[in-house]
């Protein structure tokens, strides 16, 4: 949208109730998918916007020091609140399948090509020695030894 840190937007709710915003920071998480489409304010500006009540809560986002964490502190919310917690593997599991995929691809094109240019280099230098068999053949009659013919080719 070409919009900059201090721009003003106006955003309108499906109701048609237009408010307006500022923009104070630009974050990207290097996904282009999710940048494309998602946008950050805070909790009491986006419950005025839907209209809804200051208890309203949709998602609860933690983020933690250590990553190994993630899934017992999952579990422990779940438990302890009664609440649906997801683990950040289980999130971003597609991504990672995904990411393992692409190693896969990549690593099966890279050993398809190394294979096609050694047989390239085999079927040269063996063209190339078809070639010189006469030459090898007429040095050999004349008297050369082996040594002197590959000096001389």
């Amino acid at each position: 949208m070409a919009l900059d840190i201090g721009d003003r937007i106006q955003i309108s709710t499906i109701h048609g109730e237009i408010f307006p915003l500022k923009i104070v920071a630009l974050y990207q998480s290097g996904i282009a998918d999710i940048d494309a489409i998602q946008s950050f304010t805070n909790l009491k500006t986006v419950q005025r916007i839907l209209g809804k009540a200051s208890n309203y809560v949709t998602d609860i986002n933690v983020k933690l020091v250590h990553i190994d964490n993630a899934l017992p502190l999952a579990k422990k919310i779940e438990q302890q609140f009664n609440l649906k917690a997801v683990d950040i593997n289980t999130a971003n599991a597609q991504f990672e399948t995904g990411t393992t995929i692409r190693n896969l691809i990549t690593y099966a094109v890279s050993f398809t090509l190394l294979i096609v240019a050694g047989f390239g280099i085999y079927n040269i230098l063996n063209m190339l020695i078809y070639e010189k068999m006469n030459d090898i053949a007429i040095l050999k009659a004349t008297g050369f030894s082996g040594k002197d013919v590959q000096l001389i080719l």
